[in-house]
């Protein structure tokens, strides 16, 4: 009877051969499984586009100095939800390529045409990155605010405003209320040493009391016409002016209600001494 011996050299060479197409079915089981994945993914992206309203819009990959020329690796023409799209937003690269930034672009801003410029010469006037129906408004930034540098261009920012008011019985007492809100942070800077005058000294007039004294910080903001009125009355009144921070993408208006002492005690219940009166 004949014996079949096999050796171990081909014991090993077939458990060898195993172990390799069981390395490479499992590595082509796993390329099967990202693929899926990566299918499901891109049908879920695709679907949620469909369901949201899409426009295509130029946004910034990376940030752009203001005055400076925007080269194309800079942007990318995007996909946006439409009903958030800002008005003025640019939609080619063509129109973007090679102008100039009239304010610093961000990363993943949308790109807007009013920030753009065909000459350096012209972006550096404020007056054309002002969206039409606004108007820029002047203001000393507080002091605090100021040196924490949190504050930044396109901000959007609500000012508060406490004065003293006289009531009908002549009693005085302050309240705090917000006026104007939403107000769009266009330029931050400090005063230089011509701004103290102004033109009306040079016309033989007395100098500006309220005119920014050097070195100064000034912040101006895009806001209606009619609440540039208001923000004047404000600067003016001689009362105390606080700015409250907005997030990038709320601007909503809402309505609050004016603060004094007495409100504070009937909704905090403070107990006031007989011999002191709420208002005082």
């Amino acid at each position: 009877m004949a014996v079949i011996r096999t050796s171990r050299s081909s014991r090993l060479f077939v458990g060898g051969r195993s172990g390799l197409m069981m390395v490479v079915a499992g590595v082509a089981l796993a390329a099967v499984a990202a693929y899926l994945v990566l299918n499901i993914t891109r049908r879920a992206q695709t679907a949620a586009q469909e369901r949201v309203p899409q426009t295509f819009v130029v946004m910034a990959t990376q940030d752009v100095p203001e005055f400076t020329p925007i080269p194309p690796e800079a942007i990318a023409v995007k996909p946006f939800p439409a009903s958030f799209a800002p008005p003025g937003a640019a939609t080619t690269v063509e129109a973007v390529v090679g102008k100039y930034a009239t304010t610093r672009l961000t990363r993943d801003q949308v790109v807007l045409t009013s920030q753009l410029s065909a000459s350096r010469s012209a972006a550096r006037s404020p007056s054309l990155a002002i969206p039409e129906g606004k108007v820029a408004f002047w203001m000393p930034v507080p002091d605090l605010l100021a040196q924490s540098g949190a504050l930044q261009s396109g901000d959007h920012v609500d000012l508060l405003l406490t004065v003293t008011l006289t009531g009908t019985n002549g009693q005085k007492g302050m309240t705090t209320q917000t006026t104007v809100q939403n107000a769009e942070v266009f330029f931050l800077g400090v005063a230089g040493a011509d701004q103290q005058s102004g033109q009306g000294q040079q016309a033989g007039r007395p100098a500006n009391q309220n005119a920014p004294k050097p070195g100064a910080n000034l912040m101006a903001v895009i806001i209606d016409p009619q609440d540039a009125v208001i923000a004047k009355f404000i600067k003016d009144s001689g009362g105390t002016i606080d700015l409250v921070l907005r997030g990038r993408d709320w601007q909503d208006r809402v309505e609050t209600a004016a603060v004094n002492a007495d409100a504070l005690v009937d909704r905090f219940q403070f107990r006031v001494p007989d011999r002191w009166t709420a208002g005082k």
